[in-house]
């Protein structure tokens, strides 16, 4: 697959970002504008105008306060479409970079000179640009639309930058929200001598490699024979345990572990199933043995975006936040001790290079029999 822009892993990824070349984490006083009125005007001067009104139309709600950004629909839309950035275009996205920087190289790739914003980068780096930010405008198309408007007033670009980095965090934070308390009903069934699963709580604390359950499933499939054996040989173990070492729950309950032939089976465990289910097809689906309408209720998050097909962004974005669901963190950090949720997610992609492997395409198949077929006909419907 292309490489991807992600945001270092060593920092923090919530809502702020301190990336070049433009400094959206500094924020500026409110700004004015002149409305663009032209009397009398051409079609095509009037078509101008009135992307031009748009553009100030929510310019100005970002450089105003909380209580006009509420009240702006064209900005409300942003909000929205941004909430399930993360989701879709890749869980570790450096957005500003891919903004700031797509929107030039966007212009440049029809220009003979590059702007100051892409000269110096490789043509790798300009292809991982353009392919993450092609996937942003697709899903916040208004970027794309005021672009021009964008490139000429650099402050603008930073308010936008900053409120969808906001948003898209928000929407993470509230998946984990959701699965928080359900994914203790995701859990397999308990394995022998194992405590009882009621002993779980809704306090991170008492996750992770604190409950055997928990610690089972966070095992790397390689050691699950081990840890049923004798559990605390690998729990306190100093075992560097990293984002290669696949956990069990990537794998299925039912199938036998092959150690010469670690794809198989890998990405169809029952509980990164229902994870990925509650997510983007709703919890009502979560843990149903057949893919279908789940009945009355908001609509998903798949059938409000017309998600037709699952992808490997989506599988690895429910793994990440599976694997977090179920670890003994109380905050979203990237790192958890030795094991790296961005190098994580990046490892999940990487099983995904080569579209002409059977296994990619029996894996695909296998994960398309899940999705919810009422995305068939979605209905427009707002995400909160």
């Amino acid at each position: 697959m292309a490489p991807r822009v992600q945001a270092p892993s060593t920092q923090r990824r919530d809502h702020d970002h301190h990336q070049q070349p433009i400094p959206c984490t500094t924020p500026g006083p409110p700004r004015t504008r002149e409305r663009s009125v032209t009397p009398d005007a051409s079609e095509e001067e009037n078509e101008n105008n009135l992307k031009k009104r748009h553009f100030e139309e929510i310019t100005d709600a970002l450089a105003g306060n909380n209580k006009k950004q509420k009240t702006c629909s064209q900005l409300d839309i942003v909000r929205r479409q941004s909430r399930s950035l993360l989701r879709f275009v890749g869980l570790f996205t450096d957005i500003e970079a891919v903004i700031s920087k797509g929107i030039h190289i966007s212009e440049d790739l029809e220009d003979a000179e590059l702007s100051g914003e892409v000269i110096g980068m490789t043509p790798d780096e300009r292809d991982a640009i353009v392919t993450q930010y092609k996937k942003i405008v697709q899903l916040i198309p208004s970027i794309k639309e005021d672009a021009q408007f964008y490139r000429e007033d650099p402050d603008a670009l930073c308010d936008l930058i900053r409120y969808i980095q906001k948003h898209a965090a928000d929407g993470r934070s509230d998946d984990l929200g959701t699965l928080k308390p359900k994914v203790l009903g995701y859990l397999p069934a308990k394995a022998p001598s194992a405590p009882p699963l009621e002993s779980l709580t809704l306090s991170k604390g008492e996750r992770g490699w604190a409950h055997h359950q928990t610690a089972r499933l966070l095992c790397p499939r390689s050691l699950v024979d081990e840890f049923d054996t004798d559990p605390d040989s690998v729990e306190s173990a100093e075992i560097a345990i990293t984002a290669d070492d696949y956990p069990s729950f990537l794998y299925s309950n039912e199938a036998q572990y092959n150690p010469n032939n670690i794809e198989n089976n890998l990405l169809r465990g029952s509980y990164l199933l229902a994870v990925f289910r509650c997510l983007f097809t709703g919890p009502r689906t979560a843990t149903r043995k057949v893919s279908g309408p789940s009945g009355g209720g908001r609509p998903s998050k798949a059938k409000i975006y017309k998600m037709t097909k699952v992808t490997p962004e989506s599988i690895a974005y429910a793994a990440v936040l599976a694997r977090f669901s179920i670890c003994g963190q109380d905050s979203w950090e990237p790192q958890d001790g030795m094991f790296s949720l961005p190098n994580f997610y990046q490892a999940i992609l990487d099983l995904f290079d080569d579209p002409t492997d059977p296994w990619y395409i029996d894996t695909l198949a296998w994960w398309n029999k899940y999705l919810a077929t009422t995305v068939r006909q979605a209905t427009p419907r707002r995400e909160t």
